[in-house]
């Protein structure tokens, strides 16, 4: 496999995975959101939906970067999505604190996606 197609499947998995999720927080916000926090608001379930279709576009751009066939395409999505995710990283160790329980899974899961796109981005540069 050669460094780009590593890329476009990297985007494709990473495409399907926030499609899953950004869709579970859009319709069940409430059953999502009671894995990390006890009390459920409204406020609670606006910003899960509103999460949820933030990851249903990032699912989108991943999916369209991983069939173009440009490697700035790619380059384009995997900075879009490292910037997000290191921003993502900060703000859930700064609030983790506020979980309930779970709170290692999301702080989890930004760093091992975050790790993932810096991969993708040395593969990139050695194109």
């Amino acid at each position: 496999m050669n460094q780009i197609d590593f890329v476009r499947y990297y985007l494709r998995i990473v495409g399907v995975i926030t499609a899953i999720l950004g869709l579970l927080l859009l319709l069940w916000p409430s059953a999502v959101s009671e894995i990390f926090f006890n009390d459920i608001s409204v406020q609670t379930e606006f910003f899960a939906r509103i999460t949820g279709s933030t990851l249903i576009g990032y699912s989108v751009l991943n999916m369209l970067a991983s069939l173009d066939k440009n490697r700035h395409m790619q380059e384009f999505a995997v900075w879009g999505n490292l910037s997000t995710l290191l921003i993502a990283s900060v703000v859930t160790i700064a609030y983790y604190s506020e979980f309930d329980s779970f709170g290692w899974l999301i702080v989890g899961q930004h760093i091992f996606f975050g790790l993932g796109f810096v991969l993708c981005v040395f593969k990139l540069k050695n194109v």
